[in-house]
């Protein structure tokens, strides 16, 4: 039934509507929960994560966090608190590091992980972020909310500066030495803490976060040391070089030309600007926190730029390379401003970028290394925005939205509602077979949906790109309603079965996909008989994965890889079709 009455769908449209017909279902069931006290409550914070498994070191026993990154031991525990994996609600995605607390403490973040992991005393902590002695770090959530705000937004903003630092010596050392295991990431974010705790030790004199000079008070005057960070990115490199952890042997492979004061040189000043946005813009709601989030600590463009000039980073004399640094710099200050506008962020990077080019010129004549090639053979959505148009006016949803607060849609869509975009195709992209995963579920349900589609084909045209079905096409979908107690699993492959659409690659012309059509089907293909779909509100949490297609952003840096698992028949706990590639994780937000 539901193929039969999706058939008659626009073949261009009908992977669109799919997508976005299940969180109806996800709605249009009925819901459930449950909950528990104990002897010992604690939150864990890098972002409240969620899902989180809290270890009692001491007695080895678990627990997990709930959404709010809460967590309880029904019998109690005595010594220290770690705290690994879970989603970081923030910003949606899987939290790589771990978290760790001392004996008695029920916060567990990133402040508290260099008391345990790097050697330091609480008061060592404070005095070189220059927190209040009032402040108990060990039992204050950093991520603590009061209404609309932050019940601490001075401690919130110093928490994610330190906790940007580690996140991102983690992509910027993976993203050089070219890993990707989950493993060696994790032992390089318990190396950077390492190394900050120990440059903290050495020079207390010196503080990691100094107050500005007007009012010392303001945490908005704050700036971060780039001493201090630069000795510990050195000290990050010369130290994994020197590990024997099998964890990182990978790592050492990958940085086995890198001299550590290079890399130092090259990642340490955006590293300092990127992390101190959280201050220079200490955020008065905890929207606009998450906002940050979404945009600074998901954002991988200094990772790319350090990966795409490693070159460099075999030169002994690091002067010879801080003009390239101070030009990444500028393309990553653009990218992670949260004070621009998505128009002028984009051109902001998009000056960056040849300033880049310029600089890389420079340092090749100093060093005497050739400079890389730019990326070449790529798609992007341009100025990482779409259009959405009806009948009365025309508004952007930005990636930066997407992926951080969420995109917001009136709903239901007034009739007319079409979806625009347009690719920029730099040089010849190469594409391979296309697979597409998708994976959406509600804020405070249980309900999800995943779906998986295959065999289509791509070419490049004169008017842009050719999506095709192939004669293995296939789709399958799958759903859980909120209680969790009822499935649906469906093959679809007739629905993808005669798919021919072109997306523009002109700078002056747009694709546009009328979206209600869409989306009135979508209801058919629901069951939804009463309007539930017309009704819906709500965040969900979106996932999607596109593999055969050579995807980056504007500003050149590739997309992140992750990984849906869709299953194969109604139990979930049966075979799965696991699609690995590059995606994004975001949120659309739907409202009356």
């Amino acid at each position: 039934m539901i193929v039969s009455a999706f058939r008659s769908a626009p073949s261009a449209f009908k992977r669109v509507c799919i997508a976005l017909a299940f969180p109806a279902f996800l709605t249009a069931c009925p819901g459930g929960g449950g909950g528990g006290t104990s002897p010992l409550s604690g939150v864990a914070t890098n972002g409240h994560l969620d899902g989180a498994t809290v270890t009692c070191d001491a007695e080895g026993s678990t627990t997990k966090t709930d959404a709010n990154g809460a967590f309880t031991f029904p019998t109690g525990c005595v010594g220290t608190i770690t705290v690994s994996g879970g989603i970081n609600v923030d910003t949606g995605e899987e939290f790589l590091g771990e978290l760790k607390a001392p004996s008695g403490a029920t916060a567990v973040n990133s402040l508290t992980t260099m008391m345990v992991a790097g050697g330091l005393t609480e008061d060592q902590v404070k005095t070189s972020l220059g927190i209040p002695s009032s402040v108990n770090l060990l039992t204050t959530d950093p991520g603590g909310e009061t209404g609309t705000g932050y019940s601490n937004s001075e401690l919130f903003s110093k928490a994610k500066t330190v906790q940007q630092l580690f996140q991102t010596t983690m992509d910027s050392v993976a993203a050089t030495a070219n890993v990707t295991d989950s493993d060696a990431k994790k032992a390089i974010y318990q190396t950077a803490v390492n190394s900050l705790a120990g440059e903290i030790k050495k020079a207390p004199g010196t503080k990691l976060i100094n107050s500005g000079n007007t009012d010392a008070t303001r945490v908005e005057d704050s700036t971060v040391s780039d001493t201090l960070v630069a000795s510990m990115l050195s000290n990050v490199v010369t130290n994994m070089k020197a590990s024997t952890n099998t964890k990182l042997a990978g790592v050492k492979t990958g940085l086995s030309t890198v001299e550590p004061a290079a890399f130092s040189a090259m990642a340490g000043p955006s590293m300092t600007t990127q992390s101190q946005q959280y201050m220079t813009n200490k955020p008065a709601t905890v929207a606009a926190g998450k906002s940050m989030a979404g945009l600074i600590q998901k954002d991988q463009t200094l990772a790319n730029q350090m990966n795409t000039n490693k070159s460099f980073m075999s030169e002994k004399d690091a002067t010879k390379v801080a003009g390239l640094a101070t030009s990444m710099k500028t393309l990553v200050t653009a990218a992670n401003n949260p004070k621009l506008s998505n128009d002028d962020r984009q051109t902001a990077q998009d000056a960056a970028l040849t300033g880049i080019t310029s600089a890389q010129t420079t340092a090749a004549t100093n060093t005497g290394i050739a400079a890389p090639a730019a990326p070449t053979n790529f798609l992007a959505i341009s100025k990482d925005a779409v259009a959405l148009k009806n009948f009365s006016s025309t508004s952007k949803i930005t990636i930066a939205d997407f992926t951080g607060t969420g995109a917001k849609l009136t709903w239901p869509l007034q009739y007319g509602t079409e979806l625009g975009l347009s690719l920029l195709g730099v040089g010849t992209p190469v594409m391979s077979a296309i697979e597409v995963a998708v994976d959406v579920s509600q804020t405070g349900k249980q309900g999800a949906f995943k779906a998986y589609i295959s065999g289509l084909s791509a070419q490049m045209g004169p008017a842009g790109l050719r999506i095709l079905s192939t004669p293995n096409a296939k789709m399958i979908a799958w759903a859980r309603n909120d209680a969790g107690a009822q499935e649906i699993y469906s093959d679809l492959s007739a629905e993808v079965a005669n798919i021919d659409t072109t997306l523009s690659t002109s700078a002056s012309m747009m694709t546009w996909i009328p979206l209600n059509d869409a989306l009135e089907r979508a209801i058919v293909v629901t069951g939804d008989k009463n309007g539930t779909t017309k009704k819906l509100n709500g965040t969900f949490n979106v996932t999607f994965v596109v593999k055969g297609l050579p995807l980056r952003m504007s500003n050149q840096t590739p997309y992140k890889e992750f990984a849906i698992k869709v299953p194969k028949s109604l139990s979930i706990s049966t075979s799965v079709q696991e699609l690995k590639g590059p995606g994004m994780v975001g949120k659309i937000i739907l409202s009356p």
